[in-house]
């Protein structure tokens, strides 16, 4: 059964991506970064956030490898970049002078208080918690695991749509996460925006572990430290 075949393929490779995503711990995160910003800017940052993590994992998974071999850079260098996006966010979230966010001050015209507010879409949203390196790996690795060109399409076409639903299946999370957000105590999201700076440091060293560990850094070190020890 042809058709059978692929449905379980796709929702296998589903099923993976969502994991890699990890759209409840995004959720958390995102509540906790964002408890004084109205619901209606959350709803549209995590719908900008969406769009843009969606184009960057539907790039990933048409190119490959191919975006890196131009750039003679090693895909164990996002875990290096996005870890420390992360630990710049974290820190500037556990240093936060302010008990409030700017959005939290009442402003008479209102949109002077959109402009004022830091947009999280971009950073650290789709980029690295979205699309994080963990997720454009197996996308990556999916990319080579088809021969000949109409399975290539077969393939690309599938990922395409996988990467899509991921993605929509994320912002609609999202936005149940913020309509509920409200119902939540103050207090308490006060309290979680302080540890979700923790908890973004924590991220941030585990994926340049992640790195370290992919690059074989500690290897070459240990041979260079080796060579030089022969040597004299």
């Amino acid at each position: 059964m042809p058709n059978t075949a692929t449905a379980s393929l796709f929702t296998h490779d589903f099923v993976s991506l969502m994991r890699e995503i990890s759209p409840l711990a995004i959720i958390v995160l995102y509540l906790s970064m964002t408890y004084a910003y109205p619901e209606q800017v959350r709803s549209h940052m995590a719908c900008k956030a969406c769009w843009i993590a969606g184009c960057i994992l539907c790039f990933f998974s048409l190119t490959g490898e191919l975006f890196f071999r131009i750039l003679r850079i090693g895909p164990y260098t996002l875990c290096f970049a996005s870890g420390i996006i992360l630990f710049v966010t974290g820190f500037r979230i556990l240093h936060d002078s302010t008990s409030e966010t700017p959005a939290s001050k009442e402003d008479a015209k209102g949109q002077k208080l959109e402009k004022s507010l830091h947009d999280l879409s971009l950073i650290p949203l789709a980029i690295p918690m979205i699309a994080n390196p963990d997720a454009i790996m197996l996308l990556i690795q999916q990319h080579g695991s088809a021969h000949g060109f109409l399975r290539h399409f077969s393939l690309h076409l599938s990922h395409t749509l996988m990467v899509l639903a991921a993605v929509f299946s994320t912002y609609l999370l999202l936005i149940l996460a913020c309509r509920g957000a409200c119902r939540l105590n103050r207090t308490v999201l006060k309290l979680s925006y302080r540890l979700s700076g923790l908890f973004i440091i924590a991220m941030a060293i585990q994926f340049i572990m992640t790195g370290i560990k992919e690059s074989d850094l500690i290897s070459s070190l240990r041979k260079i430290s080796h060579s030089l020890t022969t040597d004299s």
